[in-house]
């Protein structure tokens, strides 16, 4: 079981006190982000229950560092407003009984000033906060230099994979520079033109259902009519994917292409396993999409950085359908699934990073009879069966979400988290009361690849500056 080898991996490495040279100087040859998209605090427990049937048997459990963080954007405006964003501790707690749609103080001051995915994503991506709407760009909407970026800097191989369209905020965040998230064109136009070695995501244009309904190709998430035709065409680089087998077989090939664009018969989401019976499934599994970016990325001998988005969680949290939100999760665990077995047999944890998170909570996920209880924990019923909970928004949330790391500079993040609130280990135990910032994730992953965590011990406790970009806007 992937559990007890984590835990004995785990009891070994404490009783050797992680002396490997590699984990303590934070050198890490790959740096692998994985990111659930609008996963709140509870809605990881929500997930849990109906995978496993209980807590504690997530891959994640077994990481070394766990933290929270902050995912407030730099302003909830628009580009060049004055910054506004904030997480006050004393208010997210706050349990007071206030009545209304909103029960207690602390549901109401969290609906307050939500970061979207686009200014999370680009704070993730290039440790610079934004205003929402952002790709990419600082708040006057100069491009910053993201970790794709980073890690092409330092010849390593760099690629995003999603559930949904490829251009959308989280992949755009690690690999574009536009002024606003719907650019979607625009977007694509700058992943298929860049230096990426992998790009898989949702959104082909020529998906059956699509055009049955009578609607014309959309060609927005492929950059346009124009450079689909080249993809399709083979006069690129990059060697375009679309059928599930040909994902299938990148996962097991032992020679794969040397660039891989990758867009599965999915229009808007890529179905999870528990949609539809295999024998019906057109498309590939996050999971093996992940398997064959990292079969792509890997043969650069220098490393590689990979961004795994589960992007539909947040689409079940808007939607308030805890159904799909618990489903899109499972396969997202099972991409991390994939991701643990493959560095245990590449290199193990002093040569790889591994962060797990989310871009901010969604829905505001808590227990069935939390309109009376304060932050009343889910209720599991059983593996397979939805738990017991409730929604009480559609929207995003300013609350504090789950990080985990483990690897090769897993503990910078622990020195960041210079913040405290009580609140947190007061009704998440095991949880704070330290924690951190989104953008610490951009800070450890870049000082992981240098393989510097000496120099981030100081200078990643600084606020982050726009540094210039290698692509156009």
């Amino acid at each position: 079981m992937l559990k007890s080898r984590w835990q004995v991996l785990l009891m070994v490495a404490a009783g050797l006190m992680w002396a490997s040279t590699a984990w303590a100087e934070g050198k890490a040859k790959n740096v692998i982000v994985m990111i659930s998209d609008g996963t709140g605090w509870q809605s990881w427990d929500a997930a849990a229950y109906y995978r496993d049937g209980e807590l504690g048997r997530a891959p994640t459990d077994a990481f070394k560092v766990k933290l929270p963080v902050t995912t407030y954007a730099l302003t909830d405006g628009g580009k060049g407003e004055q910054p506004n964003g904030a997480y006050d501790p004393s208010k997210a707690w706050d349990d007071t009984v206030i009545g209304g749609e909103d029960f207690f103080a602390g549901y109401a001051y969290l609906k307050q000033h939500a970061t979207d995915s686009a200014a999370a994503a680009t704070a993730m991506g290039t440790g610079v906060k934004t205003y929402n709407a952002a790709i990419g760009v600082d708040n006057d909407g100069k491009p910053v230099k993201n970790l794709c970026e980073v890690a092409i800097d330092l010849g390593k191989s760099a690629g995003v994979v999603t559930s949904v369209p490829l251009p959308h905020a989280t992949p755009a965040g690690f690999s574009a520079h536009v002024l606003q998230r719907d650019s979607y064109t625009q977007i694509a136009q700058q992943m298929v033109r860049s230096k990426l070695t992998v790009i898989m995501g949702a959104g082909n244009p020529m998906v059956d259902q699509a055009q049955a309904a009578g609607k014309n190709p959309d060609f927005r998430y492929v950059g346009g009519q124009a450079t689909w035709k080249l993809l399709k065409g083979g006069k690129t680089s990059w060697k375009l994917l679309e059928s599930r087998k040909d994902f299938e077989d990148l996962a097991t090939t032992k020679t794969p292409p040397a660039r891989v664009f990758g867009v599965p018969m999915a229009d808007s989401k890529i179905p999870t396993t528990h949609d539809l019976p295999d024998d019906q499934r057109t498309t590939p599994s996050l999971a093996v999409m992940t398997q064959g970016a990292i079969n792509v990325l890997s043969q650069n001998p220098k490393g590689f950085f990979l961004m795994v988005e589960g992007g539909a969680v947040d689409w079940g949290a808007h939607a308030n359908d805890l159904g799909m939100l618990v489903r899109e999760s499972s396969d997202f665990y099972d991409a991390i699934d994939t991701v643990v077995k493959w560095v245990e047999s590449h290199g193990g944890w002093d040569e790889n990073l591994i962060i797990v998170t989310t871009d901010h909570g969604n829905g505001l996920l808590l227990g069935p009879e939390s309109d009376k209880v304060f932050l009343q924990p889910i209720v599991g019923k059983g593996k397979g069966e939805l738990p017991g909970a409730r929604f009480h928004t559609g929207h995003h949330v300013n609350e504090l979400v789950r990080l985990w790391a483990h690897g090769a500079g897993a503990e910078m993040f622990l020195k960041l988290a210079t913040n405290q609130d009580p609140g947190v280990t007061k009704y998440h135990p095991g949880w704070g009361p330290a924690y951190g910032d989104n953008t610490d994730v951009f800070k450890v992953s870049k000082a992981a690849m240098e393989g510097d965590a000496s120099a981030c011990a100081t200078e990643c406790s600084k606020p982050a500056q726009p540094q210039p970009a290698t692509v156009g806007q």
